[in-house]
């Protein structure tokens, strides 16, 4: 009895209904469908699955995310195998994981892959700032250096720029009466006026602000309803903890300003922006 298989390939702008082949012999029925991405790749697992495909080859456009997707759609029905290239040559030295999960664009002359659904999402993220983290009693006693509100703005200014770079369309801040929010609405006019800088779009959250720790619950609680991929934290001990409390299954990062008794190993400003840069990969931020 021949083996029922399937392969199936990414190419952006397929049609699975009329991008779509099949070859039979003596040993292998195979099913060849085109997806235009891992929603589309799911959906066509399953339907497979259904009509009796047993073993489901993806092409080597699937990155680790995507080959879990397509494992997880159809989990006890068919065995899922993947052809490996540590990068597709085929999509601009890139994987799945990077083009589908924030919408990059390949762009190169060697290939045809030209856009992914261009400017039809929108990725945003969440930020909480603690205007009073770093200016706590304990250091006011023991003459300890304390973090001022424009050196917070330019904490945040850093992270936004990065995550811009990476596809981040949208970014979520707290209305503070400190003015960490308006300084960055300010620095985002005149970085993309004078300097030429890429930011996400800024959205206050609709909410009242009276710079306490319920405006942390209140912010994570918005912006897990607006459905960020991600909520970067600058703050203390009890900021975080307060976020790591009702962030749900929402993944969060740390802003580093100093060792923190929940992070005390202190590393350089500049690295959470390299780091959160891979979260289409680590944090299956997946469209």
């Amino acid at each position: 009895m021949a083996l029922n298989a399937a392969f199936v390939f990414l190419a952006p702008g397929a049609d699975p209904e009329n991008h779509r082949c099949q070859i039979n012999t003596p040993e292998v029925n195979l099913t060849v469908v085109g997806a235009p991405n891992y929603a589309s790749a799911e959906t066509i697992a399953k339907k497979l699955a259904s009509e009796g495909i047993v073993a489901i080859e993806l092409c080597g456009g699937f990155g680790h995310v995507g080959t879990s997707r397509i494992a997880q759609a159809v989990t006890g029905k068919a065995q899922v195998g993947v052809v490996r290239f540590d990068v597709h040559p085929g999509l601009a030295g890139k994987t799945g994981d990077d083009i589908f999960s924030l919408n990059l664009i390949p762009h190169s002359s060697q290939n045809s892959f030209r856009t992914m659904n261009e400017k039809s999402h929108d990725i945003s993220v969440g930020i909480i700032a603690n205007p009073a983290a770093g200016s706590d009693i304990r250091r006011m006693v023991s003459a300890a250096s304390g973090f001022s509100i424009a050196e917070k703005a330019n904490i945040v200014r850093r992270f936004c720029l990065g995550m811009s770079s990476f596809g981040v369309t949208r970014a979520y801040v707290i209305p503070d009466q400190s003015g960490i929010a308006g300084s960055l609405i300010k620095q985002k006019k005149q970085g993309e006026d004078v300097l030429g800088e890429h930011w996400p779009e800024l959205e206050l959250l609709d909410m009242h602000a009276d710079d306490k720790a319920a405006d942390t619950l209140a912010a994570v609680d918005l912006m897990i309803r607006k459905g960020v991929r991600l909520i970067g934290v600058l703050g203390g001990d009890g900021t975080h903890r307060l976020v790591a409390k009702s962030c749900g299954n929402t993944p969060w990062s740390h802003f580093p300003q100093e060792p923190i008794m929940p992070f005390p190993s202190f590393r350089k400003q500049r690295l959470p922006v390299s780091q959160q840069g891979w979260l289409p990969v680590t944090l299956s931020l997946c469209t």
